[in-house]
């Protein structure tokens, strides 16, 4: 029996929860936040990064979030859930919150808060 249909499958359902997630995201962000800008400037000063590492990671969260979460995935994926969580911390997310539900079902590694 060929798996492949079913692996798609999952591929999209992995892919249309990363989109919201960053669309839940974007909106917090919009919502706490004047500007982007403000928004990586207080991301840095909180999870203590450099301001471009952190408009980089704001940038990624609201468009590659598929690439980066994944578990499993080639890269830093525990230190960039730890910089999420620290962002969701930022944003005032509630630990129940469907957002934080969303991520947790992406990768079970993610641990909110931290």
């Amino acid at each position: 029996m060929d798996d492949k249909p079913h692996e798609e499958k999952q591929f999209q359902e992995y892919c249309a929860t990363c989109a919201a997630i960053e669309s839940l995201l974007e909106q917090k962000i919009y919502d706490s936040f004047e500007s982007m800008g403000e928004a990586a400037e207080k991301f840095a000063e909180s999870a203590d990064l450099t301001g471009s590492t952190a408009n980089k990671l704001l940038g990624e969260y609201r468009g590659k979030l598929v690439t980066k979460i994944a578990p499993g995935s080639r890269g830093k994926t525990e230190l960039y859930l730890e910089r999420l969580a620290k962002l969701y911390g930022l944003l005032d997310i509630k630990p129940d919150e469907k957002i934080v539900k969303l991520t947790q079902g992406v990768n079970h590694s993610f641990k909110y808060p931290l």
